[in-house]
């Protein structure tokens, strides 16, 4: 492995932590919004770390990915367990940590074909 690709898998590592760090923070803030009787916030938020999954995903792979979701689930765990809680155990707050959780498991289950450079390949049509 060379300099530049070291340096590359050590960038890349960083920008998941930045990355998750700021999705897990942002969205134990403002999981709670509602506009009118919606919880747009724990949509919004939610969203949010489905979008930085496959983004972190696509940026460098797995590496990046793993940093990315280690760290939006240690931001929402320290929210749970904080003696002041942000995060607290109403339904609101139990979809943000589950739903959390659930997109961070997921995006690590994505196959790596629809990260391929090429995108996914297309379905093959036998008979043509």
């Amino acid at each position: 492995m060379s300099t530049v690709e070291r340096f590359e898998a050590v960038t890349a590592v960083l920008a998941g932590l930045l990355t998750g760090a700021l999705v897990g923070v942002l969205g134990s803030v403002f999981h709670r919004v509602t506009i009118g009787a919606f919880p747009t916030g724990v949509v919004v938020a939610l969203a949010a770390v489905g979008l930085g999954a496959v983004f972190m995903r696509a940026l460098a792979g797995r590496g990046a990915y793993t940093a990315y979701a280690v760290t939006v689930l240690a931001v929402v765990a320290a929210a749970w367990v904080a003696e002041d809680r942000i995060v607290i155990g109403q339904t609101v707050g139990v979809a943000w940590t589950a739903g959390a959780l659930v997109l961070c498991v997921l995006g690590f289950l994505l196959p790596e074909r629809l990260f391929a450079a090429g995108g996914p390949a297309p379905a093959s049509t036998a008979g043509d």
